[in-house]
């Protein structure tokens, strides 16, 4: 954020305000969807809690806490809407969409709109692609090394080998990959401009037209976070999958090739058109007067292209090989979320797991879910095993359980956990 503020001021002093004005926006938008979704993942906490948190988020040190709160645990607070780790990787996300993706390509356009190469200029969209590179990189080397998902997950997580220099060169061609993957596109559309506005927003909006008929069409449009209204559910689908498939699309996430996101076929996809949309533009280049020439423009695209295919191909050279079917899958979440349930018959804990996602993800096994359930849940409420947690009861849907007694049983004992929780954190406030 700091060389986006001082590239505000660098193009309001150079007379570019339009340029200025669009960072501005970009910096404004991220706080604000950083802010929105904080309100809403505290919604039941106490106005003191909001207050913290809205405090954070505006003092710029939310990476930090919610790095450091998502190695202490990886399970959500009962009075939560999602775990620390996916806070964490929310607020990225949201950082990465909102501000270091269009800021780059806004520097972009200011770059390549002037036959001068400005160092400040230059530092400033080095420092958004390789900030939106490192955030990508993070978020799926940090998912893919949890133990926790290694052991619940094992047919999607693993990926990333043991030995400790694959480790590394994972990590920098997932950099790599992200960062140019960033470049390609954002040069494209600066390229496609040339032709006019509409036309380059009429290609990306024809994309993400393009991804939701797919989504539609093979029922797994609903996303997979558990809304109950229909109203809830738009906007988490508007909201979540929008921002998810920018993010895949401009900033190659490879974690989000996740069944429950965009799949891995599509994710795949993604990549060859983002290489394909690259080497196409480039006819559409009418050269303005004063920009660069179309010699430069074209270096940079296919050095980029072909930095970008090399480290792709690099990194499925070193991860684990059984994991390669993950790049392809066609498996969405719907099949995700209930194979899940049928493939850990003798396993309580793994089961629950199908209660922290939205109904209509596990409709096809509902039946039987509900048959296990009224026959489990008497065990944990009488042996409270270790995984039993305020969070996990929570979770468990009123409708599902036959015995309203256990019901009332279950929810008394976890409102007056979550109230003794609140107290001990406000009195440590104090």
């Amino acid at each position: 954020m700091g060389t986006d503020i001082m590239m505000i001021l660098k193009f309001h002093n150079s007379g570019r305000g339009s340029y200025a004005n669009a960072t501005l926006a970009c910096v404004s938008t991220n706080l604000f969807l950083q802010s929105l979704h904080v309100f809403i993942v505290n919604a039941k906490k106490s106005r003191w809690i909001k207050l913290r948190e809205q405090l954070i988020v505006f003092t710029l040190i939310k990476p930090g806490v919610d790095a450091y709160r998502a190695s202490l645990s990886s399970e959500a607070e009962a009075d939560s809407f999602c775990s620390p780790r996916e806070e964490l990787t929310i607020h990225r996300t949201i950082e990465m969409v909102a501000e270091s993706i269009p800021t780059s390509v806004i520097q972009m356009a200011a770059l390549i709109s002037s036959t001068e190469v400005d160092a400040a200029q230059f530092l400033a969209i080095l420092s958004s692609v390789c900030t939106a590179g490192f955030m990508s990189a993070l978020i799926s080397y940090d998912w893919d090394t949890s133990k926790e998902n290694r052991l619940y997950s094992p047919k999607f997580y693993g990926y990333i080998p043991h030995s400790r220099p694959l480790k590394v060169l994972t990590f920098v061609n997932l950099f790599l990959m992200s960062s140019c993957n960033l470049v390609v596109r954002a040069l494209s559309v600066c390229v496609l401009a040339t032709k006019g506005g509409s036309f380059a927003v009429a290609i990306l909006l024809a994309e993400m037209a393009l991804y939701y008929v797919i989504k539609t069409m093979r029922g797994d449009l609903w996303y997979w976070a558990p809304m109950t209204t229909l109203g809830k559910r738009l906007v988490n689908v508007v909201f979540n999958v929008s921002l998810i498939k920018l993010a895949v699309d401009w900033s190659l996430v490879v974690q989000f090739r996740h069944p429950q996101e965009v799949g891995g076929a599509y994710f795949s996809f993604s990549l060859l058109v983002t290489v394909a949309i690259g080497l196409i533009s480039l006819n559409f280049y009418e050269e303005p007067e004063g920009s660069w020439e179309k010699s430069r423009i074209t270096l940079l695209m296919t050095s980029c292209c072909g930095i970008f295919l090399c480290s792709f191909a690099l990194f499925l050279a070193s991860i684990n090989r059984k994991y390669l079917h993950t790049f392809v899958s066609t498996l969405t979440a719907c099949q995700y979320i209930s194979d899940i349930f049928t493939d850990n018959p003798n396993d309580d804990e793994a089961r629950s797991f199908i209660f922290s996602r939205n109904e209509q993800k596990w409709k096809s096994v509902r039946g039987q879910c509900k048959a296990w359930l009224n026959e489990r849940l008497p065990v944990w409420i009488r042996e409270q095993p270790d995984w039993f947690t305020d969070y996990r009861k929570s979770l468990i849907p009123d409708h599902m359980v036959d015995d309203k007694r256990l019901m009332v049983q279950l929810k008394t004992k976890n409102v007056e956990a979550i109230s003794a929780r609140r107290r001990s954190s406000l009195s440590g406030l104090g």
